[in-house]
């Protein structure tokens, strides 16, 4: 009986990037020269999983793990593509990709947790949050859902402690925001809680924590959206020269694309080239004119280089779209405050607060600009409130002191 090798599946490419399809068609063709490749199978897998033929990607994955069974890699793809439909399975393979990667990448033994916290399996997920935090104590994510653990089990005080290094990572910040709201809530702080709310529905919804192992698969795809996506998640992770060779790609190909030119004004106002990211914002705005995100930010550029009434025109244009956006009227009024605008900065300050009442540097900017117009009863006011949100707070402190209020 002569035995037969399986066949690489078959995938229309007509709609695929031409050089993604080039890829899938080279590494289907490797697999037919060498059906007992395991490198062959997994790399058309990865291929098709870039090009989201996701059964397919799947039977690739199957077949390179049926031929290595050491390459932790398959089993780890193979179960991110099976946690949707076929959780237990999943599971299975992101356990046996977390044995095979042991000293060699965290990143199954994570996925593993957080697959496990996700579907309530909490006591089978904080022994592998334990093991990785042991061997790398800094693993935001890892804190993240190690707090989601204690949170669950109603451990509100290890919660609390577990969720503090979530709380300054960009990947992390608002989940972590959300998390402690929840706890707030448990603890019967409503205030504190919505403050934390209010405080993550200012954040842009963050990229997923970085994966070396799906950005290989992620890379094999060059169209506009990855490119963008790739960027973006280099600004977070602070990498400016990756961010840069990534934008140039995007910008050379698509030169007039509106995402690709406001991450290049968020490069260049990180470089603190504030002129050269006001030029990209602007060219950002005459393709989306509407764009709530370019206007704040050409705000934050004009700011930067002291135009501060250019700074003003364009914020009041801002919140005028969005007028519950409370980081908008904080900018707005900075840039009034320092156009010498008092009683501007004052409006702009009292609008900030009705959208977001739990915010100290609102109050405390406010506080500062009725002190100077000498309506000192009420700046009095704002500033007791600042202190009951933060006490410690250096500017709180020295406000108290000028004005003559009770430590």
């Amino acid at each position: 009986m002569v035995f037969r090798h399986p066949q690489p599946p078959l995938v229309s490419l007509a709609t695929v990037d031409p050089s993604l399809a080039s890829i899938i068609e080279t590494s289907r063709t490797a697999i037919i020269q060498n059906p007992k490749s395991a490198a062959a199978w997994g790399k058309l897998g990865q291929a098709l999983h870039a090009a989201e033929f996701t059964s397919q990607a799947r039977l690739c994955y199957s077949n390179a793990l049926a031929r290595d069974k050491n390459d932790f890699r398959w089993p780890y793809l193979l179960g991110l593509l099976e946690l949707q439909d076929q959780p237990d399975a999943a599971i299975e393979h992101l356990q046996r990709a977390t044995e095979l990667a042991a000293g060699h990448s965290e990143t199954p033994c994570f996925q593993l947790a957080r697959a496990l916290a996700e579907r309530g399996r909490h006591e089978q997920a904080a022994p592998h949050l334990h093991s990785l935090l042991a061997a790398n104590p800094g693993h935001a994510a890892a804190h993240l859902e190690l707090a989601r653990v204690h949170l669950a089990r109603g451990a509100l005080k290890e919660a609390t402690q577990a969720l503090q290094p979530a709380l300054t990572n960009n990947y992390t910040k608002r989940s972590a925001l959300l998390i402690g709201a929840q706890i707030a809530l448990r603890n019967n702080q409503p205030d504190v809680a919505a403050q934390l709310s209010r405080g993550a529905a200012s954040l842009p919804r963050p990229f997923d924590w970085p994966d070396p192992v799906l950005r290989d698969v992620q890379n094999m795809r060059v169209d506009k959206a990855r490119l963008a996506d790739q960027a973006n998640s280099l600004l977070q992770q602070q990498r400016a020269e990756e961010a840069e060779m990534a934008l140039a790609k995007l910008l050379k190909s698509y030169p007039d694309d509106a995402e690709g030119l406001l991450l290049l004004g968020r490069l260049r106002y990180i470089q603190k080239r504030c002129p050269e990211a006001e030029a990209a914002y602007r060219k950002h705005l005459v393709v989306q004119p509407n764009s709530l995100n370019g206007l704040i930010q050409l705000g934050l550029s004009l700011l930067c280089q002291q135009q501060w009434s250019n700074a003003a025109e364009v914020l009041e244009n801002a919140v005028a779209l969005k007028p519950d956006f409370a980081q908008a009227h904080n900018n707005l009024a900075v840039a009034r405050s320092r156009a010498g605008d008092a009683p501007g900065a004052i409006r702009a300050y009292r609008d900030a607060l009705r959208c977001s009442p739990g915010d100290i540097n609102a109050h405390m900017g406010l506080a500062e600009e009725l002190a100077n117009a000498g309506q000192l009863d009420e700046a009095k006011q704002h500033v007791e409130r600042a202190a009951v949100l933060n006490p410690n707070e250096p500017r709180v402190q020295k406000a108290r002191e000028q004005l003559g209020l009770k430590p």
